[in-house]
């Protein structure tokens, strides 16, 4: 156990690097992030070169929760079981079914939903 690093009920296991300041995002909100996703033997599966957007709510629930923890200029990486993840459906032939993931995202931006 470190003081860094929480696990949620669900089971994401969260680990802050760094904090960063301001807002959380809000499930509605979109975005920008750079992000580096990896199987549990280190194989990286997904990563963005430059910073991409999602919107907060129509990602996979472990990474929707870990960013609802997260402040903007934070840097965090989080460890979700496969039923935060892709489940035992896995996806295509990058995430093997059953697959836990860990992923090290750095929030750059919020953009509010809009009004």
């Amino acid at each position: 156990k470190r003081d860094n690093v929480m696990t949620t009920e669900s089971g994401l296991v969260f680990e802050t690097i760094t904090v960063g300041d301001g807002a959380s995002p809000q499930p509605t909100d979109n975005v920008l992030v750079t992000y580096t996703g990896r199987l549990a033997d280190g194989t990286v599966f997904d990563q963005s070169e430059n910073p991409v957007m999602f919107n907060v709510s129509q990602l996979i629930p472990g990474f929707t929760e870990g960013l609802l923890l997260m402040k903007k200029g934070g840097h965090y990486r989080m460890y979700m079981p496969a039923s935060l993840g892709y489940g035992e459906q896995g996806a295509g032939d990058a995430v093997p079914g059953g697959a836990a993931l860990d992923f090290e995202v750095v929030l750059i931006d919020i953009i509010p939903a809009q009004q």
